[in-house]
């Protein structure tokens, strides 16, 4: 696929994770929910694509199909099919890393649609001009947000060979193997509403509801 702005891309791919099971969600995949006229994922996908030069994107063998559909026109995208669908996210992300030749890496859930480019900006600027971080993500009232976040790419592969077990192991058994840096969701453009995740047909009404 071709288009998009990659003006601030260079040196990183982005992982968009949307193999989730959506459990939570009555309306089908949450993924090709619509906000403000457009399904979230490439709501999202076009928040990533400015600062990416390349958009992997996580998911299961039968939404691959539909996605392609959805993310027509934004830069270069490509398909991670996980290997064993619902997995979670620390399997998703080792699979997706085959696709990445970046020394920075972003990991962005495809459920935050109210995030903005100008705080995926901010949490590159740290991890560059910062000290020695391998990670840096936001944090909202004390608890880290590691799937909206950006990543020194070899570390990160290191971190996860360092797991006995990858699959439904959660993101926070990979952070205890990098040294993470953290920013104030409220200090973020967007702040915390950036960072608000959609998991329900309620959620999605009170995005809808934002954004009016």
């Amino acid at each position: 696929m071709t288009g998009g702005d990659s003006t601030d891309s260079t040196g990183s791919t982005g992982i968009l994770l949307a193999g989730g099971s959506s459990t939570r969600f009555q309306d089908g995949d949450k993924a090709l929910a619509e906000i403000d006229g457009e399904p979230m994922l490439r709501r999202v996908a076009e928040k990533l694509a400015p600062v990416v030069g390349r958009t992997v994107v996580s998911c299961r063998g039968e939404q691959r199909a539909d996605f392609e559909k959805v993310l027509d026109g934004i830069g270069d995208v490509r398909f991670a099919v996980d290997p064993i669908p619902y997995a979670g996210p620390v399997a998703a992300i080792k699979t997706s890393l085959r696709y990445v030749e970046d020394d920075e890496v972003f990991v962005l859930a495809c459920d935050v649609p109210l995030i903005r480019t100008e705080a995926l900006q901010r949490l590159r600027a740290v991890l560059k001009e910062g000290d020695g971080a391998d990670a840096v993500f936001p944090s909202v009232d004390g608890e880290t947000q590691p799937l909206v976040g950006v990543y020194c790419t070899e570390s990160l592969r290191e971190a996860l060979e360092l797991l006995d077990d990858i699959y439904g192991e959660a993101l926070f058994a990979v952070l205890d193997h990098l040294r993470t840096e953290t920013v104030e969701a409220r200090t973020l453009p967007g702040g915390h509403d950036g960072l608000r995740n959609v998991n329900t047909p309620e959620d999605i009404r009170e995005v809808r509801e934002a954004l009016r």
